[in-house]
């Protein structure tokens, strides 16, 4: 049977895929490695400027991966990437703002990786929330998980930069709070109501709120 859409990009991506790896061993660069604790030359177009093969190369291996992912990824998978997309965002928010990027940056031994336990400890904040938010940064690339519970830095991370504490992680009063009446929620609409609570109160949400259940 023919898959003439998947064959045509697979046999993209492998000659993507091996033009990069050739144009990098002519370039003399190290292998990328999401392992890695350090910068690779092509993460800072400012610093390094790629042959136009290698460039092409690179950007072709991501437009096909693009492409392949919506060949084979299915309409619901695809309706809750697109409805999760924020919380993805406000986990990366966390990494950055809590000061747990330079923290991971400054230990001895920063491929070893550090407990969530001391993270929590060293920050100030619940630890069982902690761990969910940095999994979701594994996941997305941005550090990685060396063993249970205990994150890195990869060289991705390395572009962060300290800010300041998010709200809605750290804030004061309820930071180390496990009540349903003390979240994000409750920051974020300015309400003492549980969810649904506030929700009965205010019916004008119920049609948005469905269609986001009924994609869930």
């Amino acid at each position: 049977m023919a898959h003439a859409e998947l064959d045509h990009l697979q046999a993209c991506l492998n000659f993507a895929l091996d033009t990069l790896r050739k144009e990098m061993d002519n370039s003399q660069l190290p292998p990328l490695s999401q392992q890695s604790s350090v910068e690779h030359p092509l993460d800072d177009p400012t610093t390094y400027l790629p042959s136009t093969r290698l460039f092409e190369a690179r950007r072709l291996s991501l437009a096909c991966l693009g492409e392949l992912k919506n060949l084979i990824q299915s309409p619901l998978d695809k309706c809750m990437d697109e409805r999760f997309t924020v919380y993805g965002v406000a986990c990366t928010d966390t990494l950055i703002k809590t000061g747990i990027i330079d923290y991971l940056s400054d230990v001895p031994n920063p491929s070893k990786g550090v407990p969530v336990a001391e993270l929590a400890s060293k920050f100030e904040l619940d630890s069982q929330k902690l761990v969910p938010i940095l999994r979701s940064c594994a996941a997305s690339g941005w550090v990685r998980e060396t063993r249970d519970s205990s994150f890195a830095l990869n060289r991705c991370s390395r572009t962060f930069i300290e800010e300041t504490i998010p709200h809605w992680v750290a804030e004061s009063d309820w930071k180390l709070s496990r009540s349903p009446e003390q979240t994000a929620f409750q920051i974020a609409f300015n309400t003492p109501l549980l969810a649904f609570s506030w929700i009965v109160e205010n019916p004008d949400v119920l049609v948005p709120i469905a269609d986001h259940l009924q994609v869930s």
